[in-house]
């Protein structure tokens, strides 16, 4: 994607407008007189336009037609351009920015920061930080972490004895939700074992009558001493009938207090839920401790440096009191808020206003803002985003409100929700007239797409979408 780009802009304006100058165009391997080369068409004012720049040797060459005309070659395209696209400097700065950009002006410390942007918008531009400054730089940072950090020793002082108290009451309620937990299965376990035995007694006393009914009258033994009954079978059998009957009702009890026991008791479910509360709380409270400790650890350590710059200023001061004055000269105030009102639009747009502003510090800190409340520094997507909308902010001050230029953009969507990806591409398309987005990800029906389908033989192949 990035080849593209450069192709684009090595095209308009040469070697100047890309890295690496034009040696860096060639393929690894490429033979010395091997042809590289460029052809850009773009249509303005109903003109239809044909740039086309190669590289041959050491012997670069460049021409220029308008609706299939020659009208400049080598130098005099430049001059002919120039009308087209305006001066190099401001076409770059004011219409083009990637992804290698973005990432660049978020790793830079804030100074430097203001100093891209002014360098960007064409502003005079801050002298280089003295020594002095970026020590005081330095401390300003450590006190505002300090002050986010200052109250950890006494959030430690609360959740250590909270995370100790929570420990041992779940000791006592995991050895209470065991204890009744056990006594419930072994309940059940009983209740089981004496079920089984009453049936097992049922049947067994079911085939004793249906012996001594099948035998001969006045010829039945008794089926415990095996003697012979004579006429009392029928006794016999109805005290048996008797014990069937008893059994049967116990069965009965038995097996509601099966189905009883199967439900989890009262005090068991509380025993278990106290216990679930007492493990969520020590996670809670271990968690806390955590970090807490990791901040007492982060607070020494910026403390520490603190001093050590401290003390390098006082240095700095007693060997030359020139070095006081030294400093950054202070930004533009009308033109940071200028920045800060468009860029802190694009993200409002692009965040749905979780984020309704962007606040530009004069010492070059950038932070979010929702109503009223400055938001903590931004980390991770939203730093990017927060890059890629001081970008587009430099992009409208030079455009200066004409939204007639083109905004080639390359992969801006790094790190970025789908929804706010939509969000993005809709703020792009407000941005220009025209606007390209080179990038992999999938911009759906947001954007009219030409598909570049690559293949090792052939070459790249254009698909309209």
């Amino acid at each position: 994607k990035s080849t593209l780009v450069e192709a684009m802009l090595w095209a308009l304006f040469g070697p100047g407008a890309i890295r690496g100058g034009e040696d860096s165009l060639r393929p690894i391997g490429a033979k010395v007189d091997a042809v590289t080369g460029a052809a850009l068409d773009f249509t303005i004012g109903g003109a239809h336009y044909r740039v086309t720049r190669t590289l041959h040797g050491t012997a670069p060459a460049v021409t220029l037609h308008r609706d299939g005309s020659l009208i400049a070659e080598d130098a005099a395209v430049d001059d002919a351009l120039a009308p087209l696209t305006g001066r190099r400097d401001s076409f770059l700065h004011g219409s083009v920015t990637g992804s290698r950009e973005l990432r660049h002006l978020v790793e830079l410390r804030p100074p430097e920061r203001l100093r891209a942007l002014a360098r960007l918008l064409g502003t005079p531009t801050p002298p280089p930080p003295s020594p002095l400054e970026t020590l005081q730089q330095e401390i300003a940072e450590s006190d505002e972490r300090i002050r986010t950090l200052q109250s950890a020793p006494d959030l430690l002082a609360q959740y250590a004895p909270e995370l100790k108290r929570a420990r041992s009451d779940l000791e006592s309620a995991e050895r209470e939700a065991e204890r009744l937990h056990d006594e419930w299965a072994q309940k059940r376990q009983d209740v089981e074992t004496r079920l089984a035995a009453y049936r097992r007694r049922v049947d067994e006393i079911r085939g004793q009558i249906e012996r001594l009914a099948g035998g001969a009258r006045g010829s039945g033994v008794c089926p415990t001493c095996e003697h012979p009954l004579g006429g009392s079978v029928e006794q016999l059998i109805a005290r048996l009938d008797d014990e069937v009957y008893s059994a049967a009702q116990d069965i009965k009890w038995l097996a509601q207090r099966q189905a009883q026991l199967a439900q989890k008791p009262p005090d068991v479910g509380a025993a278990d839920t106290r216990r679930t509360r007492l493990r969520e709380l020590v996670a809670d409270r271990t968690e806390r401790v955590a970090r807490c400790e990791q901040a007492m650890q982060e607070l020494w350590t910026v403390a520490t440096d603190r001093r050590r710059a401290l003390l390098y200023v006082d240095a700095l001061r007693s060997a030359a009191d020139s070095a006081r004055g030294v400093l950054a000269a202070p930004p533009d105030t009308a033109l940071l808020r200028t920045l800060e009102t468009h860029a802190g639009d694009i993200v409002a747009r692009v965040t749905a206003s979780r984020c309704t502003g962007l606040v530009i510090q004069e010492d070059g800190r950038v932070f979010a803002r929702s109503g009223d409340t400055v938001l903590p520094a931004p980390g991770g997507a939203d730093e990017e985003l927060f890059a890629l909308a001081l970008r587009l902010a430099v992009m409208r001050v030079l455009d200066d409100g004409k939204h007639n230029r083109l905004l080639i953009v390359d992969e801006p969507f790094a790190g970025l929700s789908a929804a706010r990806r939509d969000a993005l591409l809709h703020v792009l398309r407000d941005e220009a007239a025209q606007v390209i987005v080179c990038t992999t990800a999938d911009v759906g029906a947001a954007a009219q797409r030409i598909v570049l389908e690559f293949d090792r033989t052939t070459g790249c192949t254009a698909v309209q979408d």
